[in-house]
């Protein structure tokens, strides 16, 4: 007995020099990982003077504050507005859904299938879609232009994903604990508080994971910023051309012709 005992303790001490070949392989590859970190953190403890791409991995002679108070006083009113939009959306449509989940789940019902499929269906409509009407909505309820209004378009949007997480989840538990919240005597909201929400903490945590990741769109193209006349984000050179020669006096040769042909020595610009 003691012999088979005292194998472990000697595969253990064998162990040691691989696990610890591991553990500094583990390390390393972590600091390698955070040195961009390091150098954002470095870099805004220097003044602006101090900034440059020679000293980037140089700590600061003088560390300072100031870069953070500064940017904290330009960004602290868009920041606050995104906090008061991101957080109760994100939690009311997870409370939403969660329910939604619930139901589809351990409470089916006829048309059930059907309920769940034209919630899914709102995953796939194109936001560019429903635009116009998403701006009237709002307009006749006098929520057009303020943080609730947007609140109450994201908590719509989320609902579906919310849904189809939360149905996932609670299809994966077992219905015994809804029927024997049931003969003990709790009601279909009860069994929901007191079983099924104590439990749902991993499902939460996805789910608000993914809603706050949807909550970044691309922004449109209509609210691009346009490429004027002489401007350098113009696409096309020969455009570009055209509208700086269009800016002279008339009668001078045009430097690039229009599209289809080349320019040719007697063409001019139109006054």
């Amino acid at each position: 007995m003691s012999v088979l005992a005292a194998r472990p303790a000697v595969a253990g001490r064998r162990d040691r020099p691989a696990r610890a070949l591991l553990y500094a392989a583990l390390l390393l590859l972590a600091g390698f990982y955070l040195l961009p970190v390091f150098a954002i953190v470095v870099a805004s403890l220097k003044t602006f003077a101090e900034a440059s791409q020679s000293t980037l991995w140089e700590l600061s002679k003088a560390p300072t504050l100031d870069a953070y108070s500064r940017a904290l006083t330009q960004l602290a009113p868009n920041f606050v507005n995104s906090v008061f939009l991101a957080v109760p959306a994100t939690l009311i449509s997870a409370f939403l859904g969660s329910m939604n989940g619930y139901v589809l789940a351990k409470w089916r019902f006829r048309g059930a299938n059907l309920l769940f499929t034209l919630l899914l269906f709102g995953m796939f409509i194109p936001y560019q879609s429903v635009l116009i009407p998403l701006v009237k909505f709002l307009q006749i309820i006098h929520l057009y232009g303020g943080i609730p209004g947007l609140i109450l378009a994201h908590v719509v949007y989320g609902i579906p994903i919310c849904t189809l997480i939360f149905r996932n989840y609670y299809a994966g538990l077992p219905t015994e604990l809804v029927e024997a919240g049931r003969i003990d005597g709790a009601s279909v909201l009860g069994v929901y508080r007191y079983i099924l929400f104590p439990i749902s903490i991993p499902g939460f945590v996805v789910v608000i994971a993914a809603v706050l990741q949807s909550r970044a769109h691309p922004r449109p193209a209509h609210d691009a910023p346009r490429a004027r006349s002489g401007d350098a984000r113009c696409v096309d050179r020969r455009e570009y051309a055209v509208a700086r020669d269009r800016r002279r006096a008339p009668g001078r040769p045009v430097a690039a012709a229009p599209r289809g042909r080349r320019a040719r020595p007697g063409d001019r610009v139109r006054a």
